[in-house]
Formats: structure tokens, C-alpha cells, sequence
């Protein structure tokens, strides 16, 4: 993985609802990137499917359920099966999954 700006990296095997934590989170403090497609650890284990199929499927969730819509994008490789999505420091906190819970930090409040 390359180095970037980004203090805070996630890592996911696959795509759940679980990473719109960690978005929220995000959000909420210095921003961050979420890496689908590698282990907890940050090897390269790479994602089945159509990557832009799952893509949006990761953009739908976080339009369906994170309130309001954080600054993200997503960006695909191709070569290693991964997705990463950039979640930007919002300027309209606190983001809230399903307007009832705010992350910060990882913590719920």
C-alpha cells in the first residue's frame, strides 16, 4: 500500500454495513481511508466481482444510511481487486448512521 495523508486506514476483506462506522467516524474528525479488498493487517487478499458493481453498492450505503452525506470518493484498482474509499473531514457534523447514532473517533455518543 502506498503512503498517503491519511492517519486513520481501515482495512476490510469484504464489503458489510460495518465500514459506515469508521465513514461516520471519519466524518466526524480528520477524515480517512477505507481500504476493501485487504486483511485487518493491510495484505492485499482482493475483492470477487465486478469492482464497479461494488462500488456502488459501497456509494449506495453510505447515501442510504450515513446523515448528512459526508465529502467521499471511491476509487478502484484494478490489478489488486481493491477498492478505497477517501472519506473527506465533513464541514455539516456530527454524520449520523440512520439519524439516530454519531461516531466520533469510533465512539458512540
Amino acid at each position: 500500500m502506498e503512503t498517503n495523508i491519511y492517519d486513520d486506514i481501515e482495512y476490510k476483506e469484504t464489503i458489510s454495513t460495518a465500514f459506515l462506522k469508521n465513514a461516520c467516524a471519519f466524518a466526524n474528525y480528520n477524515g480517512g481511508k477505507i481500504v476493501f479488498g485487504a486483511s485487518s493487517k493491510g495484505e492485499i487478499v482482493g475483492l470477487s466481482g465486478d469492482l464497479s458493481r461494488l462500488s456502488e453498492t459501497i456509494d449506495k450505503k453510505i447515501v442510504d444510511y450515513i446523515c448528512p452525506l459526508p465529502p467521499h470518493h471511491i476509487s478502484i484498482n484494478e490489478d489488486t481487486k481493491t477498492i478505497e474509499l477517501i472519506i473527506e473531514e465533513g464541514t455539516s457534523k456530527p454524520y449520523r448512521i440512520n439519524r439516530s447514532m454519531t461516531y466520533f473517533c469510533g465512539l458512540t455518543v
